[in-house]
């Protein structure tokens, strides 16, 4: 489903084919969540050229929105180049995150690129997100997702 505000074009004529990417950019997160997958994919990182070529590739494939996910892809040291060449490719992005390191910069940032945020927020209440995502973590995920 196409949201509000989506770069996608209504008359897309080309319906086969994939529309979206979820990607597991790094497995570098500064989390140890219970149910974390990520470390099982702890085999190397693409240069960001080749990252940028996987974009290519998708765009060109059809791709209409990737999803970006980890680990913690807003640690990633070309995290925010990444975000920057994925916007300026006109289509939609998502970025999985636990909302640790969302800083005014970098919601600044996501905001003029028009990224959507998914945030990991396990429980309505401290105790249970914080069995699953560790001690401390509640406030500083919940201080990401005011700014």
């Amino acid at each position: 489903m196409k949201r509000k505000g989506s770069k996608q074009k209504k008359d897309d004529p080309d319906k086969r084919g994939p529309k979206f990417l979820i990607w597991l950019v790094t497995t570098k997160c500064n989390l140890k969540c219970s149910h974390c997958y990520a470390a099982k994919f702890a085999d190397g990182e693409l240069s960001l050229e080749e990252k940028f070529s996987v974009v290519r590739d998708a765009v060109q494939t059809g791709i209409k929105e990737i999803n970006l996910t980890g680990g913690e892809i807003l640690l990633h040291k070309d995290g925010l180049k990444l975000i920057n060449y994925i916007a300026e490719q006109e289509i939609d992005l998502n970025v999985f995150t636990n909302g640790t390191t969302l800083s005014e910069e970098i919601v600044k940032e996501l905001a003029k690129n028009e990224v959507f945020i998914e945030l990991s927020i396990d429980g309505a209440k401290k105790e249970s997100h914080e069995k699953i995502r560790g001690a401390g973590t509640w406030e500083l995920t919940i201080s990401g997702a005011r700014r």
